[in-house]
């Protein structure tokens, strides 16, 4: 990839053994510097989608210091950005915009139609520059169900195969083929499913993502996810039925973890009118 220099800054793919620095680059720019949970929880993240393809790292390097990080999730058509950050010695020097615009463009390309992120409100203004339009706000949300939950009456279970139906379904509210992450969620990950209606994700203590044909399935589904532990869910809040799935599982919302997704290029051709949740988003 052609490098980008600005003002003494190139950007470039970060390379596995940069992994940790980029972990620190991301966790100066929120302050977090003591933060040791933080650090191994995300190491673990990372290491899993750099070894298994998953995200591509790209940094900013100030005079060959790594200053600057961003991570791109590709699939056939789309990608999704995230921890787009810069180390707080080095804000507000339009690093930040150079990364980005590189990545940008080496998106666009290798085909890449339509980009999406997930911006708080002090990204937004740099992603407008770029054309990146506003859509939905998304956030994350507790789980808490109130009465007792009876695993046998919900007719779900756990499976350890991805059957194309479930491809299917997910390509039908996504927009895009998803096959790479599935492989490895599936891997890494616990399967709900319930008949060919919907299925689930759970990772510790965090569902998704989640597709369901309709509401009571995707209830359902979401109380046999609380059995296993699932307390988190990251949800798009897009029209009234979102909203109402909203105030039937009583979810609370982080308010810290709102933010808004944001896309460049064409139109993705996603379906969301079925209840829908998300893998995770990384906020820009």
């Amino acid at each position: 990839m052609q490098q980008i220099r600005i003002k003494h800054c190139s950007v470039r793919k970060i390379h596995r053994s940069e992994l940790k620095e980029a972990i620190y680059v991301f966790m100066r720019s929120f302050r977090r510097n003591d933060d040791n949970a933080l650090f191994e929880l995300t190491l673990d993240y990372w290491t899993n989608w750099y070894n298994n393809k998953l995200a591509i790292f790209y940094g900013a390097f100030h005079k060959r210091q790594l200053v600057g990080i961003c991570l791109s999730f590709p699939f056939e058509k789309t990608a999704s950005l995230g921890y787009m950050c810069v180390d707080f010695k080095y804000q507000n020097l339009g690093i930040g915009r150079y990364l980005l615009e590189c990545i940008i463009n080496n998106l666009e390309e290798n085909g890449v139609s339509s980009i999406r992120l997930y911006a708080t409100k002090m990204g937004e203004n740099l992603y407008d520059k770029y054309g990146f339009q506003h859509d939905y706000i998304g956030s994350v949300f507790e789980l808490n169900f109130q009465e007792e939950i009876r695993p046998r009456g919900l007719r779900v279970r756990l499976t350890k195969r991805i059957l194309p139906w479930i491809y299917n379904l997910d390509k039908e509210v996504y927009g895009d083929n998803r096959t790479k992450l599935f492989r490895f969620l599936i891997k890494n990950s616990q399967l709900i499913v319930k008949g060919r209606a919907g299925f689930a994700f759970v990772r510790n203590d965090i569902v998704g993502p989640v597709v369901a044909k309709n509401i009571p399935v995707f209830v359902d589904i979401l109380k046999y996810a609380y059995v296993l532990g699932a307390r988190k869910i990251f949800f798009l809040m897009h029209d009234p039925r979102s909203m109402k799935i909203s105030s039937i599982l009583h979810l609370r919302e982080n308010t810290a973890m709102r933010c808004k997704r944001m896309i460049r290029g064409s139109k993705i051709d996603e379906n969301l009118s079925l209840p829908y949740a998300m893998f995770n988003f990384a906020i820009g």
